[in-house]
């Protein structure tokens, strides 16, 4: 069942104790998304799709020039104060961004290029502006002293699980031929459970409580803030 995505004034101890550990077992389904689709295995699929040096270079700078949109997703979250929607939608409508890179393969390889090269943005750039709000929320739900604890854990799942993934998608195209139909349908196969795996997590996140942010201090308006 999903959660409300709406702030709580108040949060019992034991729904930011349930909060914590869902946080933590999240970072395994985030990690498997992360393994399956990017990296290597994002650059052996645009090369199989016929990309140049060029676009496996501007697919390489997509999750730095991401970043770019922290700065306006600090003024969205200061407008909206609701750090968790932001989270769950940009995460949502990001990674289902997997789902059409898993359909390229069967696209005219112009389009089906294009088609990676747009995901990869729009799934950059969401996750930029869902983690900047992520950070903000999870500082405030996660006790000051036990944040050290927390993220450690975290790290456990992610380095048992993300190179478990790795592992078994390098096995997965080691065993079809390079250029082969049998290839198109292994990264689709890639592509798509790393969707699941990704839109998986957001479900989690959903069951995790959101502290209310405080009301906005006097001073100046968050654009101005920005840029001084």
């Amino acid at each position: 069942m999903l959660g409300s995505l709406a702030p709580q004034d108040e949060i019992s101890e034991a729904e930011r104790e349930a909060g914590l550990r869902r946080l933590i077992y999240e970072a395994g389904y985030s990690s498997a998304t992360a393994a399956l689709t990017s990296g290597v295995i994002l650059t052996a699929f645009a090369l199989h799709l016929g990309a140049s040096n060029l676009t496996v270079g501007i697919l390489a700078s997509a999750p730095f020039l991401g970043q770019l949109l922290q700065a306006p997703a600090v003024l969205l979250i200061d407008r909206l104060r609701a750090r968790k929607a932001i989270a769950v939608v940009s995460s949502v409508v990001g990674r289902s961004m997997l789902a059409l890179m898993a359909l390229a393969v069967f696209l005219p390889p112009s389009l089906a290029i294009a088609a990676v090269v747009f995901s990869q943005f729009v799934l950059c750039g969401l996750g930029a502006i869902g983690g900047c709000a992520w950070n903000s929320w999870l500082r405030d739900l996660a006790p000051q002293e036990r944040l050290g604890t927390v993220f450690s854990q975290r790290t456990v799942y992610t380095t048992s699980v993300g190179p478990g993934a790795g592992l078994a998608a390098a096995f997965l195209l080691d065993r079809t031929a390079q250029g082969s139909g049998a290839r198109d349908w292994a990264f689709a196969g890639l592509y798509l459970a790393g969707c699941a795996s990704g839109l998986v997590s957001p479900f989690v996140v959903t069951r995790m409580p959101e502290p209310r942010m405080p009301p906005p201090i006097a001073g100046p308006s968050g654009l101005a803030a920005l840029l001084r």
